[in-house]
């Protein structure tokens, strides 16, 4: 009877150490995870037939798919107005049901697009939200920066993904395409 105690506590002894090893292996191999280098195609969205990247021209994207659904209720997606700037953000298919939430600025010479949210289309690599932490490193690499363990960036030419994560689950929340942000703040 002590005997087999004994060998119940070894085995259970075992088996904590094997699942810290792996853990800690696992972790290690995150980690250690290279960078991969972006191109200009990781700012591209493929969205109904359009790509849509920092080069298109948003009266293209409104011409192809429209203003979304929804909008009514919020100036038909004027977000700000100021000094004959305007912002937009408009939600597709619609606002109750968005798989993409863009967000342009009108100066009066120019449409741009400043963001895009991918709510529920992965990015170009194949991301999208609710995968793991494990799949972005394995798609993305190591990040160029890394606030806390909440949110991960890769930079391109001034352009940003952000992606934050869930610290519980590790599971991706959000994924932003900074195409303009700065730019946008100063115009």
């Amino acid at each position: 009877m002590k005997s087999s105690k004994i060998i119940v506590s070894l085995v259970i002894i075992l088996l904590c150490f094997s699942s810290i090893y792996i853990g800690v292996k696992k972790h290690r191999k995150i980690e250690s995870a290279k960078k991969i280098l972006l191109s200009e195609d990781d700012f591209d969205i493929s969205y109904k037939s359009l790509i849509i990247n920092n080069k298109i021209d948003v009266s293209k994207i409104t011409d192809k798919i429209g203003f979304g659904i929804g909008h009514e209720s919020n100036n038909y997606g004027l977000i700000s107005q100021i000094d004959g700037i305007e912002r937009w953000q408009l939600y597709y298919p619609g606002k109750n049901n968005a798989e993409l939430r863009l967000i342009y600025l009108n100066t009066g010479d120019i449409n741009y697009l400043v963001s895009a949210y991918l709510i529920d289309i992965p990015t170009k690599r194949g991301l999208k939200v609710g995968d793991s932490y494990e799949k972005l490193i394995s798609l993305y690499g190591e990040p160029t920066l890394k606030e806390d363990n909440n949110q991960v960036e890769y930079i391109f030419n001034n352009k940003k993904i952000i992606i934050s994560i869930n610290p519980k689950t590790l599971k991706i929340q959000t994924i932003w395409l900074d195409y303009n942000y700065e730019r946008s703040l100063l115009d």
